[in-house]
């Protein structure tokens, strides 16, 4: 769908494949991996329980585990509020 993306619709603006990426409402783990919002709480919910799960199993210790999961997953439901509060499509 996106590869080589050349559109010329005025519907969207979309009029590359960088156009419809810079289009794209991402959050950011601080280890720098992107998530697509989605508009879906229960879905959104599963994407970053899915990213956090994958820092849980890099963590030794299970105490710095908790630790390491509680602070990314606020960190990214805070961005999640954040930007579905600023963005029209979603509210």
């Amino acid at each position: 769908m996106l590869k080589g993306v050349k559109v010329d619709s005025t519907r969207n603006g979309i009029v590359s494949r960088q156009d419809y990426v810079e289009k794209l409402v991402l959050i950011e783990c601080e280890c720098g991996t992107k998530i697509l919002l989605l508009p879906d709480l229960k879905e959104m919910n599963c994407a970053i329980e899915a990213h956090v799960a994958k820092h849980k199993k890099m963590e030794k210790s299970s105490m710095k585990a908790r630790i390491t999961v509680r602070k990314i997953r606020q960190n990214l439901t805070q961005q999640v509020i954040g930007k579905a509060a600023g963005t029209r499509q979603f509210g």
